[in-house]
């Protein structure tokens, strides 16, 4: 128990602990002023664009972005916030108003879905054209959903969100998080952990709804729904205040808890076929476990491993990870997809395998792999039937999740409020000017 627990530290919180403490950031709120173009027959006519025109995010080569939401801009490079502040308009100009900096003059073209920024005279950098983004997929044909988390910065913590085709829904506003998303019909489900006063809680939102699914210290990671069964993996401690917590991987159908040991485990992932519920997670030593209606076969017997997504297809199962062959060492750790127990290494340098979805013949696995110059941190990847594909160039941390839709694949990135579709970077509209949230998990629902 003591080896798992050392390593869930290692693995989960490690990489998780600015985010679990909030960051503080100072944010200067920067004035600036452009001065429109406008011979008045223009794509504007003879209109004055008002606020609403600019609502949305837009995006520049480079990284660069601005979000207009309401009377705010929030003007980033590469997601990290460079300036925000409240902007307003009148006549041919925009003013983005910033109390210490002062202004800065320029001038604007809106035309579409294109912003044109010019002579701009305090920082140069923000000049350019700018496309205005889908904010977050969705169109005709398919509905988007991700779970994940934005940020209050009021109380400067991360809060559970869900996105529907970019519409930003707030589920709780204390420190918590979603942690996957299923859709289910009309119905939308949530699974993640709200922090009490105590310790944190296992919740499952049903169409923004709260439900506690444990009184004890919980988590939840995944959510399943077959039928009228509404499946939630994670785990859960029956130790109490002031004790050391004994984390056992638990299911939950309905609501009701079925512990599937006894001794230390978790579980992350589920996935029902037919009568038949599949698990995975690592047991208490530290060993990457799959249960079938729960019986546990251990994937990986020799060292260190987990199990994070589990999906079936016909007679097969796959189950994504990674295997450790140092456990002083998290950087020995290697992406891995067991099919029907048998192990498949992804990568040689280090990574990791979050999520596995079968369409047809093809087998995706989304996770993270380090490159030739940062041996530590990861970049988005992708993996189509061994093949690989590098979804950032810059460490801007794993992929999360993969669905795969007809001929669209879609990958979340864990460490910023947005995701890749067919390798194309997509950004989610985020509330907070501080962060630009985190992208853990996705659905897509063609539209009838």
């Amino acid at each position: 128990m003591y080896i798992l627990l050392k390593y869930i530290v290692k693995e989960f919180h490690m990489k998780n602990l600015l985010k679990i403490f909030g960051i503080i950031a100072i944010v200067v709120t920067i004035g600036l002023s452009f001065t429109a173009c406008d011979n008045g027959n223009g794509s504007n006519g003879n209109k004055t664009p008002n606020i609403a025109s600019f609502g949305g995010t837009w995006n520049a080569s480079g990284g660069r972005s601005i979000v207009f939401s309401g009377n705010t801009f929030n003007y980033k490079v590469n997601s990290t916030t460079q300036y925000s502040g409240t902007f307003s308009v009148s006549g041919s100009t925009i003013t983005f108003n910033e109390s210490s900096l002062g202004t800065a003059s320029g001038k604007f073209s809106l035309s579409g879905n294109t912003l044109t920024l010019s002579n701009h005279t305090w920082d140069s950098s923000v000049n350019g054209t700018y496309t205005k983004d889908s904010g977050g997929g969705g169109n005709n044909t398919e509905d988007i959903y991700i779970a994940g988390q934005s940020y209050n910065d009021t109380a400067y913590h991360e809060v559970a969100a869900v996105w529907k085709n970019g519409v930003e829904q707030i589920l709780d506003n204390t420190r918590s998080t979603a942690n996957s998303v299923y859709v289910s019909g009309n119905d939308v489900y949530v699974a993640g952990t709200v922090d009490t006063i105590v310790s944190p809680r296992a919740t499952l939102w049903k169409n923004g709804i709260a439900q506690t699914l444990s009184n004890n210290r919980s988590l939840a990671y995944a959510v399943f729904v077959s039928g009228s069964d509404v499946y939630v993996a994670g785990y859960a401690s029956e130790g109490g205040v002031g004790s050391l917590p004994l984390f056992r991987a638990t299911l939950w159908k309905n609501g009701i808890a079925q512990t599937l040991t006894t001794t230390g485990s978790m579980a992350y992932s589920v996935y029902v076929s037919g009568t038949d519920v599949y698990v995975a997670g690592v047991n208490n030593d530290g060993r990457a476990t799959l249960w079938k209606n729960g019986v546990a076969q251990t994937l990986n017997s020799s060292s260190l491993s987990y199990g994070y997504s589990v999906y079936v297809s016909g007679s097969d199962v796959y189950v994504a990870g990674a295997v450790y062959s140092d456990i002083e060492d998290y950087k020995t750790g290697r992406a891995t997809l067991w099919k029907n127990g048998t192990a498949q290494t992804l990568s040689d340098w280090y990574s990791i395998a979050y999520s596995v979805y079968v369409s047809g013949t093809d087998v995706y696995v989304a996770g993270g792999e380090r490159n030739d110059s940062y041996e530590t941190l990861l970049f988005g990847t992708l993996w189509k039937n061994d093949t690989k594909q590098t979804l950032s160039t810059i460490g801007s941390g794993a992929g999360r999740s993969v669905y795969v839709s007809g001929t669209d694949v879609y990958v979340t990135n864990e460490d910023y409020g947005r995701y890749w579709k067919n390798g194309n970077r997509e950004n989610l509209n985020v509330s907070s000017t501080i962060t630009s949230g985190h992208a853990l998990s996705i659905f897509v629902v063609p539209k009838n």
